[in-house]
């Protein structure tokens, strides 16, 4: 097989042959791959084929495992990281002899609810948090509806945190 390259320096269209043989029918060979055995006794361009993965082969491998890289890449960024609630200070008790501090006492634990509000989103959890802080007089005015916890009732004090 013939190749112009073009021009030369005298305007003149040069030729270059090719490693490609002409056969003596007039038909050109396929140029033999890169690394094959161009000498006897190496295997076949057909052979070759058969004991070495095509490069389709090759590419479907490829493209299978970069789908699953990226599948479990994508499952793990989809997980958010946990998250930690700030601990905040619990209420002081409260022991119901000084009225004025039952104010203060209700939103320290309006704050620990509404910043945890996983853990405080019934309000019967509400009410039994605030009832393990009251102490003295106020243990006292409770103590009737502890014996009764059962109790399912919506308008039963502790199943509701707007009547405690």
């Amino acid at each position: 097989m013939t190749i112009f390259r073009g021009p030369g320096e005298d305007g003149e269209e040069e030729e270059e042959n090719s490693v490609e043989e002409e056969w003596s029918d007039g038909t050109e060979s396929v140029p033999a791959p890169v690394g094959a055995s161009q000498g006897t006794g190496g295997p076949t361009l057909a052979q070759s084929n058969q004991s070495e993965p095509s490069l389709l082969d090759i590419m479907q491998k490829m493209t299978h495992t970069m789908a699953n890289l990226l599948a479990s890449s994508s499952s793990e960024a989809s997980i958010p990281p946990a998250f930690k609630t700030p601990s905040i200070k619990a209420p002081e008790c409260f022991d119901g002899t000084q009225p004025l501090k039952v104010r203060s006492f209700i939103q320290s634990c309006q704050l620990i609810f509404h910043n945890d509000p996983a853990n405080f989103s019934q309000d019967r959890k509400k009410t039994l948090y605030a009832t393990s802080f009251l102490i003295g007089r106020a243990a006292k005015w409770i103590e009737p509806y502890l014996s009764n916890l059962t109790n399912k009732d919506p308008n039963y004090l502790h199943n509701s945190w707007k009547l405690f």
